[in-house]
């Protein structure tokens, strides 16, 4: 009994921290909300206030099952105090229970008492009425992947913004002010983790080394920061290897043998990593040999299939596009007002061209913001993860976040008179025939969401 005690008391402590790190938001979860987050992706802002609400529910659950616990432990604790005030009676008594049958039987009686008592304690544990409270929102909660997906969307932010590791840690981004959230240690540990799991070995050591200055300057007990500074050290050999920086790999490993004097990993890795820096000249000039080859051919190629830097583009550089004519300069572009239609006779749209070649026009003012919060609310129930045709329409979309990393939904022209006004828009606007077109899509790709470049196709269906 004793032993029980003591280990739900420690795991008491241990839930009593968990709800400390549990955040208490306003609100219980929307009423309605039935889309589960699970095997979806969470970072849309609508799915990120939901999971919010969540999280106050669960704070309180948590609240109420520590109570719960407490009130079980302070129980089984006073069977425990009245066994021990009868064991220490019992062995004042000079004569044993065994020569007296009234001494046997309230010993027996005692004993079975006790069990009886400690049996039902133990039976009526609180554990079941938590995951039973739990199991109604079990859905709701994200999964790993969703977590791995926006760490890709870091990545991809890092990538296309040129932002530090620095930055994301503290929580200011290129000179902006504070976001209000920063990174601990465990928090930026995996980040690495993932980011080597994607084998894109050069943003894991970044990380890596950013994580290790942090670990550095921050006050942490001795034992825990050996513990971390072992993991990050082995992080920074293996992703130095990996990168091809040879002499930093083995660096970081006899700092690692240092650290941690009887592993054998890291004496097996300092082996490869002498033997890989001893074929280094040689490997250098087979490498520049076929690099030299490879290189003639891609410049061959990339001269009939040289697209935008999207990199670039997203980071608001000025790059030559590859289109004939591309200087708006050179282009009679101009403003005016669309009126080619009945419909606008009497409240012209507003047009602004952007390129002739290609056909690039912008219509202001075509729908109101009512119009457009209606599209946004209609369509929030309908969200999901979306997904790439690779094998054709005849089987269902599949989701890949590397190629595809966003939320949508199709409107019908039925859903709303709102959908069936934006479709005879777009018909009087652009003078085709909506019979042709796709439904009216929804698209949201909340923070660090992406599309890579791809050509559309579907399916002509004769009517």
């Amino acid at each position: 009994v004793s032993d029980i005690s003591e280990s739900d008391s420690s795991r008491i402590s241990y839930l009593a921290h968990a709800k400390q790190q549990c955040s208490v938001s306003p609100g219980l979860l929307p009423s309605g909300w039935t889309h589960p987050v699970n095997a979806d992706l969470v970072f849309a802002v609508n799915t990120i206030e939901n999971i919010l609400s969540i999280e106050n529910i669960l704070y309180q659950k948590l609240n109420r099952y520590i109570q719960l616990e407490q009130k079980r432990i302070t129980e089984i604790q006073t069977v425990l105090h009245a066994f021990d005030d009868s064991f220490q009676n019992q062995t004042k008594n000079e004569r044993y229970p065994q020569q007296d049958p009234i001494g046997q039987f309230l010993q027996i009686k005692r004993l079975f008492d006790y069990r009886f008592k400690i049996d039902k304690l133990l039976q009526e544990s609180t554990r079941q009425e938590f995951s039973a409270l739990i199991d109604d929102y079990k859905d709701f909660f994200p999964t790993k992947q969703d977590r791995n997906d926006t760490i890709k969307s870091i990545l991809r932010l890092q990538a296309m913004y040129n932002i530090s590791e620095r930055h994301f840690m503290i929580g200011k981004i290129n000179g902006t002010s504070e976001l209000g959230a920063t990174l601990d240690i465990h928090d930026c540990i995996v980040i690495v983790q993932h980011t080597m799991h994607l084998k894109n070995y050069l943003r894991a050591l970044n990380w890596a080394k950013a994580t290790l200055d942090q670990l550095e300057v921050q006050e942490y007990d001795r034992s825990v920061y050996e513990k971390l500074k072992k993991e990050l050290v082995q992080y920074l050999s293996i992703t130095a290897y990996k990168v091809g920086k040879l002499q930093e790999a083995l660096k970081w490993n006899k700092e690692g043998m240092f650290l941690d004097p009887n592993n054998v990993l890291l004496q097996q890795r300092n082996t490869l990593y002498q033997n890989a820096l001893m074929n280094k000249t040689n490997t250098k000039k087979l490498s520049a040999n076929k690099l030299t080859t490879n290189q003639s051919k891609s410049n061959a190629t990339m001269k009939t299939t040289k697209l935008p830097d999207i990199v670039a583009l997203c980071g608001g550089s000025n790059i030559e596009l590859p289109y004939e004519n591309n200087s708006l300069s050179s282009q009679k572009v101009k403003c005016y007002y669309h009126n080619q239609s009945p419909q606008f006779y009497l409240a012209p749209i507003a047009t602004e061209e952007i390129s002739l070649d290609p056909l690039i026009v912008i219509y202001y003012n075509v729908i109101t913001s009512s119009e457009i919060q209606k599209l946004k609310d209609i369509s929030a129930a309908q969200l999901h993860a979306a997904g790439i045709q690779r094998h054709g329409f005849d089987v269902d979309p599949e989701i890949d976040s590397n190629k595809r990393l966003a939320k949508h939904a199709w409107l019908e022209e039925a859903d709303d008179p709102v959908v069936k006004r934006v479709s005879v828009l777009s018909g009087e606007l652009t003078n085709l025939d909506m019979d042709y077109s796709e439904e009216l899509q929804v698209a949201n790709y909340g923070i660090g969401g992406h599309y890579v470049p791809h050509y559309d196709s579907t399916v002509l269906v004769v009517k």
